[in-house]
């Protein structure tokens, strides 16, 4: 019976989930056909013996940020073999696991496509698989390897067409933008820390629920209340936790930041109804969470950094950057059981 893959508004994306599980169960061949990619953690992980894709060079979406060929490159580093097809129109995204499981699905192998959009498909297994497999294997036939001399090609054409078109940059959807990690709704995308382990007695519960729920949230008259007021959509949030010593989350911003009072019951904690004291909050959608074991360490916790803040140079800058490659390298958001966070 197919499986109905549908991402909710404030729900994590299910398509990354179910396909960061396939991949990793998969040792066998994997294919995937895609017009647009950006992705670069999920494949470099894979088990199979021969990993596949077909996708499309197209130097207007190379502008627009829609395939970047520096991740192109990083996937046939990694042992992906990487086809061109330019005799129609690619546009179906089809992955297929050693002709056994298959998503037909809206999403493109992309970062945002698998974690952050709204998109809709369906999960296979059985006959109609192999039949895929089939269909792939004629257009793998009737593709060209990609080699460096097309990469810089289509790179210089694409540098040529944002000379041109300034606006470039700008055209690309929202999910593309979020990829190309530079855009918000009105300002900049920004790189955000968030404490999840706040020093009051019921700081376990307040992490749970941020990472449960996926929100980045501060009570009372926390040190950061204005910065997180002004996160723009699109910014990455690193989740560090002062009880693991290490950040244990990467999340992307989804909406605009929402500040209720402690008397709603949509608060994730509810710690009274003090009319003065209000919840500030960030909505998230994850890309990496991780267990504590496997959490990005750091030296020290960050004593005096506040319980949220913008990343913007030095030292701080240079540890979430190492926090955000590690993260991302985990690759998409596994269910983590709330018993994992200490009461």
């Amino acid at each position: 019976m197919p499986r109905a893959l549908i991402d909710f508004i404030l729900e994590s994306g299910e398509h990354g989930a179910l396909l960061a599980e396939l991949t990793d169960n998969c040792s066998q061949d994997i294919r995937i056909a895609s017009p647009f990619v950006t992705d670069r953690a999920l494949l470099p992980r894979s088990r199979a013996r021969h990993t596949r894709l077909i996708t499309t060079l197209n130097p207007w979406d190379i502008a627009c940020g829609s395939t970047r060929p520096d991740v192109l490159r990083e996937l046939q580093n990694s042992g992906v073999d990487v086809r061109i097809y330019s005799k129609g129109r690619l546009h179906a995204k089809v992955y297929v696991f050693a002709a056994a499981n298959a998503v037909i699905t809206s999403a493109n192998f992309t970062r945002a496509a698998l974690s952050i959009n709204l998109e809709a498909g369906v999960a296979i297994t059985g006959t109609p698989c192999l039949m895929l497999a089939k269909w792939f294997d004629q257009i793998w036939d009737d593709s060209t390897p990609l080699g460096e001399t097309a990469l810089k090609d289509a790179e210089g054409k694409a540098l040529r067409l944002k000379r041109r078109n300034p606006d470039a940059g700008r055209a690309q959807s929202s999910a593309s933008s979020i990829d190309a990690g530079t855009r918000s709704t009105t300002r900049k995308a920004k790189i955000y820390i968030c404490n999840t382990n706040l020093q009051a007695s019921r700081g376990s519960e307040c992490e749970r629920k941020m990472l449960d729920k996926g929100y980045a949230a501060g009570w009372y008259n926390f040190s950061g209340r204005k910065t997180i007021e002004h996160v723009p959509v699109g910014s990455k949030v690193l989740m560090y936790s002062n009880r693991a010593k290490g950040f244990v989350g990467l999340g992307i911003t989804t909406a605009p930041p929402e500040k209720l009072k402690l008397s709603n019951p949509n608060c994730l904690v509810g710690f009274g109804r003090e009319p003065e004291h209000f919840e500030r909050r960030v909505k998230l959608r994850w890309h990496a969470l991780v267990e504590d074991r496997q959490r990005f360490s750091i030296d020290g916790v960050l004593g005096g950094q506040g319980t949220f803040f913008e990343v913007r140079s030095g030292k701080m800058a240079q540890r979430a950057a190492k926090a955000i490659r590690y993260l991302e390298s985990r690759g998409v958001i596994r269910k983590v059981s709330p018993s994992r966070i200490a009461h």
